[in-house]
């Protein structure tokens, strides 16, 4: 696809992710291109996930741009309070297994494998966009995945559909809990604590039903017995995992990557921890997830 402006979109896959050719985003927001910007928000609305390669951005400069797409959410980890991350900015944080000459860690994170995960599902508003910025990679970088959730929903099976309609599930807060190997469940007294998101979410901007999965198989359901809950969650998350709507990519130095956070689940391969790979990582903020089947204004009312 070409726009009118010049931008060259080219589909990775035709289920998620495309590639964008002819954009600077540092041109692109010290000009204030408005123009490349709808551009940009409009491809993602059909690709959810975009790669821009080559880009030359500062911190400051890749927080002007996220603002085009809302307020900012802050996904530091809290336990890792001696982060460096980037000294004067509240939001762009760094994902990183490195260190620096005097010890301190680069940012948050670590070198192992994650599981499939949405970015502040564990937050009364989760992100809306996630922002990756490459700015240390190994020489052979692990890939990153990322996953259409609007497929996976429709190509479940109807009972499924229909079993799942109106349940919530409380999305816990824990510390690195998509990292392998995975840690030990919190006790349930604690995964009963945290907002509580419908299970198939309405997408705002297009009104499309999704599969809006916690992060973990232990993640409680509303109304639901701890068994219970685990048996639905893993056969759910399993059936997404195998699913072939996804994309993967091995993030090289300067790509910058844009993904639609509410409708994509996201993972990564681990790497040699010896080797650092750090990215820029930035999130907007979005609104209470809506459940696609609200049967009254009462059920818009419970995410608030």
């Amino acid at each position: 696809m070409n726009t009118d402006n010049g931008i060259h979109v080219i589909p990775a896959t035709p289920y998620i992710g495309a590639d964008v050719h002819n954009v600077d985003l540092a041109r692109v927001v010290d000009v204030t291109d408005v123009a490349t910007i709808e551009a940009l928000r409009l491809a993602l609305d059909e690709h959810l996930v975009l790669r821009l390669r080559g880009q030359h951005l500062s911190a400051s400069q890749m927080e002007r741009f996220g603002a085009y797409f809302g307020g900012f959410v802050s996904l530091k980890r809290p336990e890792q309070r001696d982060a460096l991350h980037i000294p004067g900015l509240q939001f762009v944080k760094c994902i990183s297994n490195g260190v620096t000459a005097d010890g301190r860690p680069v940012g948050d994170g670590s070198a192992k494998p994650q599981d499939w995960h949405t970015d502040g599902a564990m937050k009364p508003r989760p992100a809306t966009y996630s922002h990756f910025y490459a700015r240390v990679v190994p020489a052979d970088p692990p890939r990153t995945y990322w996953m259409n959730m609007y497929r996976v929903y429709d190509s479940l099976p109807a009972q499924w559909r229909e079993e799942i309609q109106d349940l919530w599930v409380i999305h816990h807060q824990y510390s690195a809990g998509n990292e392998f190997p995975l840690p030990p469940s919190l006790p349930l007294a604690k995964r009963m604590e945290g907002p509580r998101h419908p299970l198939v979410r309405r997408h705002p901007t297009s009104g499309r039903p999704l599969l809006y999965l916690p992060h973990r198989d232990d993640a409680i359901v509303v109304g639901r017995d701890e068994a219970a809950s685990r048996q639905l969650l893993a056969r759910l998350r399993d059936f997404a995992a195998r699913s072939p709507y996804w994309w993967s990519a091995a993030m090289e130095l300067d790509d910058f990557v844009i993904w639609d956070n509410r409708a994509c689940l996201h993972r990564r391969d681990g790497w040699d921890p010896a080797r650092e790979r750090t990215l820029w990582h930035l999130a907007n903020e979005g609104e209470v997830p809506v459940p696609y089947y609200a049967a009254s204004e009462l059920d818009v009312k419970q995410a608030s």
